[in-house]
């Protein structure tokens, strides 16, 4: 058994890329340091898996603010609105947006 429990700290050592850290030496440290890195792996996948849902839903807000004007620019042609207020409503809603 403390051999398994060996083998699962190397391997949480290695895939952590944790360096020199002093070895365990008795068994309850060795299930101590592996809870501890198994929590500090379980942290730092949860902030990651925040940041990319956060920038999924960044990329998601854009597509539809993109989606927006460009119906609006759509409207501006087929009303014809000219040059200088098409180009004010753009600033405009750059600015909003």
């Amino acid at each position: 058994l403390m051999l398994y429990t060996y083998c699962f700290y190397w391997s949480t050592l290695l895939l952590s890329t944790i360096g020199d850290v002093p070895l365990p030496t008795k068994r309850p440290e060795y299930v101590f340091v592996l809870f501890d890195y198994m929590i500090g792996i379980l942290i730092f996948a949860t902030i990651i898996g925040s940041l990319g849902t956060m920038i999924s839903s960044q990329n998601q807000s854009r597509q539809q603010v993109r989606e927006k004007m460009d119906e609006i620019k759509r409207y501006m042609k087929f009303r014809a609105v000219n040059r200088k207020l098409e180009s004010k409503v753009i600033k405009w809603l750059d600015y909003l947006y």
